[in-house]
């Protein structure tokens, strides 16, 4: 029998409890969690904040269905050392709990916090917006940050009636995306009302504006900062080796330190192209993790998808950019197309932009992204597997997709590629 403590019960550290304890019945498993909450899920909180799901959405399950299963879950708990040699963790409590093996699955943290604004990495954080954007007096929104969340909580604080604006550092949303297939993005922000301040930085905070680098002044009832994440790890950072503050894994978990393994977002992943390390917070990411961890298998890396929406445009990505690409030294070049889900002569049928990066040398698929209406997420999953596969582009033509008219198009967007590559 061994004794399995478990740092953070999150998606990752649940998901892996309970695969292990149903796999191994005679382990005892430990989680602490330092919330009040396990298995919530990040990605769907910008939708409860806009009442578009409810907090079932985030929270699915209790702590008691967990206990129910044999895994002791401590919630309000935060481990605040580890005694590697010793094989023991030290709670908040001061409370000191041995250990066979550990895990490591505490999460990120936000970049960058201030006292006056708001953050959103976990339940808590979205039931305290959704009640400060509930409150009659909250008008007015600034958003610091144009990354996923970023986006998401715009359009969320737009959907509850709020006068919104969003800075980013950046001089593009999504700037691994080319402009030309992210252009109906940018309108729909535009009509939708979104002030978009891009290329700016705010200079100083104030408990209700903030002046941006070119003194513009910004006012605002509720200021969120989602400026990105970073590993919370700050407990254990001197015990196991890191890199770029991520703990540093194999393919099965391990860290530098024997019976210490780490999973989902407080690790770097490997980028199954390249090799390089690859920084993937995500909660598909961190399920996988915890999943293979307890079946003990090996993760091979990521090709770095995602996916991320504004009111009704789609937006997917997988692998690397066009200028990511060429700095790798790749001949690479980028093809262009459209992509729909049925045919064009349907009154509600839309197309979506879809561009590809393609190694010149090897006929191979080094990235696809798409901006657009319907299916872009699982256009993009086509490139993906294919990626992942290393398919030849010569024998995309052989692949035999569905079609109908109400369905599909003749020429899925991958055939498509062939036929403009494949001369």
């Amino acid at each position: 029998m061994n004794k399995i403590v478990v740092i953070g019960g999150g998606a990752a550290g649940m998901m892996f409890s309970t695969q292990h304890i149903r796999k191994n019945k005679e382990d005892s498993v430990i989680v602490f969690e330092k919330g009040e909450y396990v298995a919530w899920a990040g990605c769907p909180t910008p939708y409860y904040i806009s009442s578009s799901l409810d907090f079932g959405a985030v929270v699915s399950r209790t702590v008691e269905s967990f206990t129910s299963k044999g895994i002791d879950v401590r919630v309000n708990t935060e481990i605040v050392s580890v005694n590697k040699d010793e094989k023991y963790v030290v709670t908040d409590k001061n409370e000191k709990v041995y250990y066979d093996k550990l895990v490591i699955a505490v999460g990120a943290k936000p970049n960058f916090k201030l006292d006056n604004a708001y953050t959103l990495s976990n339940p808590s954080d979205a039931k305290k917006i959704k009640e400060k954007i509930e409150d009659r007096s909250t008008k007015k929104a600034l958003i610091v940050g144009g990354g996923f969340i970023g986006i998401e909580l715009a359009e969320s604080f737009i959907e509850k009636g709020l006068d919104v604006s969003l800075v980013e550092a950046n001089s593009e949303l999504f700037p691994i995306i080319s402009k030309n297939t992210k252009d109906i993005l940018y309108d729909r922000i535009k009509e939708s009302g979104l002030k978009c301040y891009l290329a700016k930085k705010v200079t100083s905070f104030n408990d209700n504006y903030v002046i941006l680098d070119d003194d513009t002044k910004i006012d605002f009832d509720i200021l969120v900062l989602a400026t990105g994440v970073k590993p919370n790890i700050d407990f254990i950072s001197q015990i196991v080796e890191t890199k770029d503050g991520k703990i540093v894994v194999d393919k099965h978990f391990n860290t530098s330190v024997k019976d210490i393994y780490a999973i989902g977002d407080s690790v770097y992943n490997i980028n199954r192209m390249g090799g390089e390390y690859i920084y993937q917070p995500q909660g598909d990411i961190a399920n996988k993790h915890g999943y293979l961890l307890a079946a003990n298998k090996e993760f091979k890396g990521t090709n770095r998808s995602f996916a991320s929406s504004y009111f009704e445009i789609k937006v997917a990505g997988t692998g690397y950019s066009l200028e990511e690409a060429k700095k790798l030294g790749y001949n690479a070049k980028l093809v262009e197309m459209t992509g729909a889900t049925k045919n064009s002569h349907f009154k509600e049928a839309k197309e979506n932009k879809v561009e590809v990066v393609v190694d010149v040398d090897n006929n191979l698929i080094l990235g696809a992204f798409s901006v657009g209406y319907d299916a872009v997420a699982q256009f993009i999953d086509q490139f993906s597997i294919l990626i992942s596969q290393k398919v030849k582009i010569d024998e995309l033509i052989n692949i035999d997709f569905c079609y109908s008219p109400t369905n599909s198009t003749v020429w899925n967007p991958v055939l498509v590629l062939y036929r403009k590559v494949v001369k």
